[in-house]
């Protein structure tokens, strides 16, 4: 099974600030899609993943566990990002000036 990305980043963001509606603040999402959308992740994965709360929420055990792992996927994703930037530069027409080789580690070119 393959997870749904745009959901795990939902849930991450939910599990990061501990509400449905600071993640959507900080996702320029609306709550209820939020909402949905984390509902909808947990039936994908099979078991609940945030402990809702007068207070908030948390993350279950197995929710804690996800959220680790994903947050070092999206800071993966922001680093890849970073890189490319560094060796694309744009004129400020936004058109490619020039482009040097990024290199890009094995442990991404083997996960396939």
């Amino acid at each position: 099974m393959s997870l749904n990305l745009h959901l795990l980043r939902l849930f991450a963001a939910v599990a990061r600030t501990g509400s449905f509606s600071r993640a959507a603040d900080l996702l320029h999402i609306s709550q209820p899609a939020i909402s949905k959308g984390v509902r909808d992740f947990e039936l994908q994965v099979g078991c609940r993943l945030l402990a809702r709360t007068p207070k908030g929420v948390r993350p279950t055990r197995e929710g804690a566990a996800l959220a680790r792992h994903a947050e070092t996927l999206f800071a993966a994703e922001r680093a890849a990002e970073d890189e490319r930037r560094v060796h694309v530069r744009l004129t400020p027409a936004g058109r490619k000036l020039k482009a040097r080789a990024m290199a890009i580690p094995a442990c991404v070119l083997q996960a396939r």
